[in-house]
């Protein structure tokens, strides 16, 4: 049986440019990094059958956020200066 992780990406800033139209938003490269590393624990064998359910939260411009029974992570991206 896989474990499921439920980590939500609280994107406290954002990508602007040529770095958004080539990575999408902050959040979609840290779920990239958190996808990799995922991956990389299950090839060295120090963790199997691990899925990610990665969710978003726009707290700067919507200022949304996740419900803490749906979640069992909170990912911060950063923070507007």
């Amino acid at each position: 049986m896989r474990s499921l992780l439920r980590i939500a990406i609280l994107e406290c800033d954002e990508l602007n440019g040529e770095l958004k139209k080539v990575y999408g938003t902050i959040g979609d490269v840290y779920k990239r990094f958190l996808r990799a590393g995922a991956s990389q624990l299950e090839e060295n064998g120090n963790y199997r059958e691990l899925d990610l359910d990665v969710s978003f939260f726009d707290v700067v411009n919507k200022q949304e956020y996740p419900h803490i029974d749906d979640i069992d992570a909170v990912f911060l991206t950063g923070s507007r200066e």
